[in-house]
């Protein structure tokens, strides 16, 4: 009788890393201040949206890396960056529309951690790159379009099926005692949600 050979599973993504919290301490000290400097107006909205587009895009490039445990981007990743902070750079056109139209408001304070926020979704992507070796076309992040937002404990774990034919099985993991709602649909709906050939089922 033939053995059966089961699938390779990859480990689950741990809770976000030391080295992660550390980046998004760091950035979050930029964003404030950047936010600082449009409440004393020492700034122009111009120069404003500019930086925060730099901020983004470097706080996101900066934890897909760390996610990949890697010190430099690696090349099959930079698709996946590019798609994420586009997103990003979309949302923050309609902000930029509304500091121009609204002038700098209290609340918007808020509104620029939220970019920092979304920097785990590329952390996310990391770490299916170093567990599995690619990204593959999962539904969603943890913490992507998720009640708990930064908040999310939750992760992937993937099962390897058959990597040359771009065959993996993937089961949303819920992570902490309070999940929210979203998180709760996502562990009994995508447990697990199929790859086959490269393409979400």
């Amino acid at each position: 009788m033939a053995a059966t050979t089961l699938p390779k599973t990859a480990p689950a993504p741990p809770a976000p890393s030391a080295e992660l919290e550390r980046l998004l301490r760091r950035f979050l000290r930029e964003f404030d201040d950047l936010s600082g400097q449009m409440e004393r107006g020492a700034i122009s909205e111009a120069a404003w949206a500019k930086k925060m587009g730099e901020l983004v895009s470097d706080s996101h490039q900066a934890a897909m890396m760390s996610g990949a445990s890697t010190a430099t981007m690696p090349g099959d990743l930079t698709e996946t960056l590019e798609r994420v902070v586009q997103v990003q750079h979309d949302f923050l056109d309609n902000f930029e529309d509304d500091v121009k139209s609204e002038g700098w408001q209290a609340a918007y304070n808020s509104r620029v951690r939220q970019y920092l926020d979304a920097a785990q979704i590329s952390y996310h992507y990391g770490k299916m790159f170093e567990d599995v070796g690619k990204v593959i076309p999962l539904p969603a992040m943890p913490s992507e379009g998720t009640i708990c937002l930064s908040n999310c404990g939750c992760s992937w774990d993937i099962s390897v099926v058959n990597a040359a034919k771009g065959d993996y099985d993937a089961t949303w993991k819920l992570g902490k005692i309070d999940n929210c709602q979203t998180c709760i649909e996502r562990a009994a709906q995508w447990s697990p949600v199929r790859v086959r050939g490269g393409v979400l089922q």
